[in-house]
């Protein structure tokens, strides 16, 4: 993932691994690794998002969620069955918010291939994925049907950035979608901002 900064910089993350890139001096600020070994790159997805901006500063803060928690990916070793990730991992973009490094906190499942998106009351919706496997399609010894990923998440949760760490996730009131969404599943505000 790789998100334009409002000072020009591009945020980008990957395996476990984060930078902030300065296109005009061709420069890396390197940032401490996500936290816990998990890593949110193909086919260990995550999702990521810059959070939304506020007055007067607008400090920029990135929010990771799901993934693995796994080593270097052995093809032999994959399995539907690997459990995802229940981390989001949060971090703020200035000197001291890096010197800090990331907030960590637990949705209430695991999820790998979940997606965040925006909605207009400033929380984030995080939704779709399942709770083991990876991404692609049938390249495990024990896929799921046609799936790498099994367990889908079928109750989204929602993320409110300014609640004290430990209490921004919950799903109360959430429906249950009955629709497995995982693998290439991706999700959008309509203009009346229904999802």
């Amino acid at each position: 993932s790789a998100f334009q900064l409002p000072d020009g910089k591009v945020f980008i993350v990957a395996n476990n691994q984060s930078i902030i890139y300065d296109i005009e001096e061709n420069t890396e600020t390197i940032l401490p690794d996500i936290p816990n070994n998990v890593r949110v790159t193909n086919p260990i997805d995550g999702s990521a998002i810059l959070l939304p901006l506020s007055p007067p500063d607008f400090v920029p803060e990135v929010l990771v969620c799901g993934g693995t928690e796994t080593d270097p990916i052995d093809p032999s070793l994959l399995s539907s069955q690997t459990p995802a990730t229940s981390q989001c991992s949060r971090i703020k973009l200035t000197p001291e918010g890096i010197k800090e490094g990331w907030q960590v906190e637990h949705m209430l499942e695991g999820r790998t291939m979940p997606e965040l998106v925006h909605i207009p009351n400033g929380q984030v919706l995080i939704t779709n994925g399942a709770g083991s496997g990876f991404a692609a399609i049938s390249q495990v010894p024990d896929p799921a049907g046609n799936s790498n990923a099994d367990h889908a998440v079928l109750v989204s949760s929602i993320y409110t950035p300014d609640l004290p760490l430990g209490h921004r996730i919950t799903n109360a009131g959430m429906p249950n979608s009955g629709i497995a969404r995982v693998y290439h599943s991706s999700v959008t505000l309509t203009p009346q901002g229904n999802f």
